[in-house]
């Protein structure tokens, strides 16, 4: 009993401690809706899947473990948004 008091307490403090908030890009800004309409994102089955950049009107660049062997049907892309 007394090992899982110790445990306790000094695993407590520790549980009770405020998560800090680490960037992800170091030296970044924040952007808002508009900043960069080429951006898109790509979903499938309803889910975040991978970005583009969209090059005209019909072409979207992505990487080609994004879509390789994959339905073309499967997919949605949203641009205009981020």
């Amino acid at each position: 009993m007394v090992k899982f008091a110790s445990v306790v307490a000094l695993v407590a403090p520790l549980a009770a401690a405020a998560p800090q908030e680490i960037p992800n890009i170091v030296g970044g800004t924040s952007a808002s809706a508009g900043d960069f309409p080429f951006i898109v994102s790509i979903s499938r089955n309803g889910g975040p899947w991978c970005g583009g950049s969209l090059l005209n009107a019909n072409t979207v660049l992505t990487a080609a473990h994004c879509v390789s062997g994959y339905a073309q049907s499967g997919f949605q892309i949203r641009a205009g948004s981020l």
